[in-house]
């Protein structure tokens, strides 16, 4: 009845929809008797009217040809006479009986899908679909497995009924029916990991590796890929021979070929690009045998319906194509949620580009600091760094240094006023940060700070700081303004610099351009006034010689003679400080003159002034006689002085000591090596902190009017200078003072 139901079906035999019922009862008979003349035949009407029906009458119902009762009638002549033509064109087909036992045949080396098992059994997914297939179908079967070559030829020869899967080709095709395909099988290509080679395009001129008359290797052949394709039986040998090292790379299926490579446990070979080649895999039939390939497509259609084709599939190929029906599902999941998941991803993405951008200025701003906080600590002058807020950022090591505030005390607080300043007053920073006019900037602090003239914005001065260090210190400090890209004021940056040294030099310049000035006037002075001198010692000296000596003008000629004397010792030291006097220097032994000087001091001591003597040494110096004597005179009457009140003692000690650099030190100006040292000391009122710094001043003193000029601690501080020696002192007030004076020690014959 079915076949009743089609035909009714595609000719319009319903009463509401086509009047004339004589007409289609004609057309069922005739449909009749070729049904019963296709069944005498041994054919299969109904697969013939499948193709008239899908091609044709189907077309036909779609356009509305139904509508014109002249358009009926000829579709219905015209489905008769090709059903007529379809019974004359297979008047002699391939005929099969369904009791006859169908030969199978498949490649025995292609696994997963047809090959022989360790029992010599043929398995795979191509051969338990035909199994299923056959099962369907209610056929006989029995499967012949044997290289490609030889099934592809017993197929052709007509020696076997059909293969369980064959590529499809247009040159195939000639030779073969083709069932509907049943899986699409990818060709990949096949490399050791160190081959250079990425896609096809990088195969030409390479010596390929094929198995032979497989469809891979009619393609290579037909497309002219490579000259060089080397052909072998089976795929295993394609991968030894590349594993070896032979050759360049194989095309094989993507799937046989990975299990092989686990089969064979090759471990250097891999696949690269994508397929190379995609091909229908089908069940194939001789030319002709329209029969059997209309079961084995009914078949294969029903066991797809049924799930069990899916069981089949899973089972064999599971392991490489699972993964690959998981995504397909996964996509059907995704196109239902598409839209919220379209809505989600802008979301994400928006909200990526926001963090992507803080990200981004977040690591700018963080290089920024890292560059900043790098350049502060580099920096070998004290600096410091403080936010809009006064909060300090940066505090250098050499702002550790200067101040004794260690960076951790420091930073993240407004303390930097504790670190400089005795008491918090109003910085230069303060009035950077309040944005004050440039005015009241210069006024400030007694007009200390003065617009830099390096860079613009900037303000510099020059301030002493009396708490730090033990004396203070000059510094001289520069801060400027920080601003944004904006303009925005955001800091403020400070630096120092330690002038304390530069102060020092400064004085001593003065001080040593105040000593010239003074010995050029004085050399000046003193040449007239010498010869002044000379006209009131002549006169003297020669009125002493005309006057009898019990004559009372003796006296008064002495005295002058005498005050005339002193005055000229006064000139040659006023000439001597002012270095305008010639010396002649020879080797000199302090010792004798030490000695001669205590013989002669000590006459002149008063009673409550004990004195002591320690001569250690009779080395010898390169100086003037003379001046050394003026040297021990000099220091021992100042000592004398200091004592006249109180009395007390007076020690001179002669020494010799080795100097290093070391104990020399930087400021001193000497040449390492052995000195001479003498030591004078006294316990009389010594000398006040505030007057030891002008102790060596010409003119400088701390004694009663008519006591001293002040000249001779400057003089003897000169003559011991050209000697190339120091003198140096300690002085505590009512305890004394102690005087040292090093002078080198020369080898040679002492003059004196």
């Amino acid at each position: 009845m079915e076949w009743l139901f089609d035909y009714l079906y595609f000719t319009g035999a319903s009463v509401d929809k086509n009047p004339h019922i004589a007409l289609k009862a004609i057309n069922l008979v005739i449909y009749l008797v070729l049904y019963f003349v296709y069944a005498h035949l041994g054919l299969n009407l109904r697969h013939h009217y499948w193709v008239v029906k899908f091609g044709v009458c189907k077309m036909l119902a779609y356009f509305g040809f139904y509508q014109n009762n002249f358009c009926r009638t000829l579709f219905h002549i015209t489905l008769i006479f090709v059903l007529f033509l379809s019974t004359t064109s297979v008047a002699n087909p391939i005929r099969f009986s369904p009791d006859k036992t169908l030969i199978i045949g498949g490649n025995q080396n292609f696994a997963p899908f047809e090959f022989l098992n360790k029992e010599g059994v043929p398995d795979g997914y191509a051969i338990d679909v035909m199994k299923a297939v056959a099962k369907r179908e209610g056929l006989n079967i029995k499967f012949k497995l044997d290289t490609w070559s030889n099934t592809r030829l017993a197929l052709e020869n007509k020696k076997i009924d059909a293969v369980t899967g064959m590529l499809h080709s247009k040159e195939r095709d000639k030779i073969f029916d083709f069932s509907v395909p049943h899986f699409v099988i990818t060709y990949a290509i096949f490399k050791r990991h160190e081959t250079p080679i990425k896609s096809l395009a990088d195969i030409k001129e390479k010596e390929v590796i094929v198995v032979e008359d497989v469809y891979a290797h009619d393609w290579l052949i037909e497309k002219k890929i490579t000259k060089s394709i080397i052909p072998v039986v089976k795929p295993g040998e394609a991968l030894r021979l590349l594993a070896s090292g032979k050759h360049d790379c194989a095309i094989i299926p993507r799937l046989h070929g990975l299990d092989l490579l686990s089969e064979l446990k090759i471990n250097n070979i891999e696949t690269v690009g994508p397929p190379v080649l995609k091909q229908e895999l089908c069940f194939a039939v001789a030319a002709g045998n329209s029969d059997l390939l209309a079961e084995l497509n009914e078949g294969l259609l029903s066991i797809q319906r049924s799930g069990e084709y899916d069981d089949i599939f899973l089972k064999w190929l599971s392991v490489h194509e699972h993964k690959k029906r998981v995504r397909k599902l996964s996509n059907y999941v995704l196109l239902f949620f598409s839209a919220v998941t379209l809505l989600l991803l802008t979301v994400l993405f928006w909200n990526w580009s926001l963090k992507r951008a803080v990200k981004f200025k977040t690591k700018a701003l963080r290089q920024n600091e890292t560059r900043l906080s790098q350049i502060v600590e580099g920096i070998p002058i004290p600096t410091y760094v403080i936010d809009e807020k006064r909060t300090v950022t940066h505090w250098n090591r050499a702002c550790e240094a200067l101040t004794g505030k260690a960076a951790d005390d420091i930073v993240g607080t407004n303390n930097y006023y504790k670190a400089l300043y005795n008491n918090k007053t109003y910085s230069i920073v303060d009035l950077l940060l309040d944005n004050v006019l440039k005015n009241r900037v210069q006024h400030h602090d007694n007009n200390k700070y003065r617009e830099s003239s390096i860079l613009e914005g900037a303000y510099e001065a020059e301030i002493y700081f009396d708490n730090l260090g033990i004396e203070g210190r000059w510094l001289y400090g520069t801060a400027a303004l920080l601003k944004d890209e904006t303009g925005k004021i955001n800091g403020v940056i400070e630096t120092w610099q330690d002038l304390t040294g530069y102060k020092q030099l400064e004085m001593q310049l003065i001080q040593s351009q105040k000593m010239e000035a003074i010995g050029t006037l004085a050399g000046g002075i003193a040449h007239d006034f010498n010869n002044i001198l000379s006209a009131v010692i002549g006169n003297a000296e020669l009125a002493l010689s005309d006057l009898a000596k019990e004559s009372s003008l003796s006296d008064h000629l002495e005295q002058i003679l005498s005050a005339g004397m002193r005055a000229r010792d006064l000139v040659n030291q006023i000439l001597t400080f002012s270095r305008q006097t010639q010396l002649e220097t020879k080797p000199v032994q302090v010792s004798a003159i030490t000695k001669e000087t205590h013989k002669l001091f000590r006459v002149s001591l008063p009673s409550n002034i004990k004195i002591q003597q320690d001569i250690q040494s009779d080395a010898l110096v390169m100086a003037d006689a003379t001046q050394i004597h003026q040297i021990v005179m000099n220091l021992c009457t100042n000592a004398r002085q200091a004592m006249v009140d109180a009395g007390g003692s007076l020690r001179v000690r002669l020494s010799e000591v080795q100097l290093d650099e070391d104990q020399i030190g930087p400021e001193a100006d000497l040449i390492p090596g052995k000195f001479i040292k003498l030591t004078v000391a006294d316990t009389g009122h010594g000398v006040s902190p505030e007057f030891q710094n002008k102790i060596f001043d010409p003119f400088f003193t701390t004694k009663r009017i008519g006591e001293g000029t002040g000249m001779g601690l400057s003089v003897i501080h000169g003559i011991i200078k050209r000697y190339g020696g120091i003198i140096n002192f300690d002085s505590e007030p009512g305890k004394g003072s102690t005087f040292r004076v090093f002078l080198p020690i020369v080898t040679g014959d002492a003059s004196i």
